[in-house]
């Protein structure tokens, strides 16, 4: 529920008096939920869980600021598994980045949802293509 900084030695540290307002995987969820809905792509999009022909599920790689970089780091790997079948579809990772050049102000924020909108653009249209 923290924003990570890495540095330039490769060092993790938390970006102080910043926080989500959530689990970190359960935002990413929501916000993918969300971008699917809003392509109108697919004729429904439900929760993990629910059932479907398909599921795609999403692994958080990297998400973080890069101290030495200025940027915006988002990493998420994701697959595609058939509903029924329980078989892997297919699989990709994506990596997007967005400049950050301060982290004061919820610039880090800011700079975050950037990147992790246009992974999840990404991540619709390849679905798309996919099933």
């Amino acid at each position: 529920d923290r924003v990570i900084v890495r540095s330039e030695l490769n060092q993790l540290s938390l970006l102080y008096d910043a926080q989500w307002s959530d689990r970190l995987t359960s935002m990413v969820q929501s916000r993918q939920i969300a971008t699917f809905q809003n392509a109108h792509f697919l004729k429904s999009v439900g929760r993990p869980g629910d059932p479907g022909d398909y599921e795609l599920i999403i692994d958080i790689r990297r998400f973080e600021i890069d101290a030495t970089s200025d940027l915006a780091r988002v990493e998420l790997a994701a697959r595609i598994i058939g509903g029924k079948s329980g078989k892997g579809v297919a699989g990709k990772i994506f990596n997007s980045t967005a400049p950050a050049p301060t982290t004061a102000n919820g610039a880090a924020a800011a700079a975050l949802d950037k990147a992790l909108a246009d992974a999840m653009r990404a991540i619709v249209g390849w679905t798309a293509k996919q099933i």
